[in-house]
């Protein structure tokens, strides 16, 4: 969680809205590192600074690993197809998110929802 990350009240602050307008906007394959930076008034230097020195990733990484987490979870806790979870995470590929989500997990999406 967060607070693992930072202890100061800003920063918590920062990464609670980042992740929040993230969450709220998953399923928008358009969401990207642009809309982020307009969401949180920074500049895309601002924002990747901030990012990378809290988190460690960039602002596109960033977007691109709560959707995945984000796809993990559907994979394991719905009925959906995998087709159907990569828009749903906002991807507008289903190869993209496959080849993608491979590298994430080590796993295909099929064979993470059967682990």
């Amino acid at each position: 969680g967060i607070e693992h990350i930072t202890k100061d009240q800003r920063d918590k602050d920062f990464l609670i809205g980042v992740t929040r307008y993230i969450e709220e906007n998953i399923t928008d394959y358009k969401l990207n590192v642009n809309s982020l930076c307009k969401n949180m008034t920074m500049s895309r230097t601002m924002l990747t600074e901030k990012l990378k020195g809290l988190t460690g990733y960039t602002p596109r990484e960033f977007i691109e690993m709560t959707r995945f987490k984000y796809a993990a979870v559907l994979l394991k806790e719905s009925d959906m197809t995998i087709s159907e979870i990569s828009y749903e995470a906002g991807f507008n590929s289903q190869k993209y998110f496959s080849s993608r989500f491979r590298k994430q997990f080590g796993k295909t999406p099929s064979e993470y929802r059967n682990s």
